[in-house]
């Protein structure tokens, strides 16, 4: 089978604007940036989470490119 391209890419750079260049060249394509509304945003950035689904949260961080 084909072998897939995942991206990995933090919220917050979506909301931002710094995510979109990886996104595009994944996607080899142009997206549409004016749909972002930061006001949608729900969510505290910068909070990681607790528990169990804290050592998750970090691998998808260091996927996205983050310090962790």
């Amino acid at each position: 089978g084909a072998r897939r391209r995942w991206v990995f890419v933090y919220y917050a750079a979506i909301l931002d604007g710094t995510g979109f260049a990886e996104l595009e060249a994944a996607l080899e394509t142009e997206l549409d940036r004016s749909f972002i509304d930061p006001e949608l945003q729900r969510s505290p950035v910068g909070e990681p989470p607790e528990g169990e689904i804290a050592e998750v949260y970090a691998e998808l961080c260091r996927r996205a490119g983050l310090p962790t």
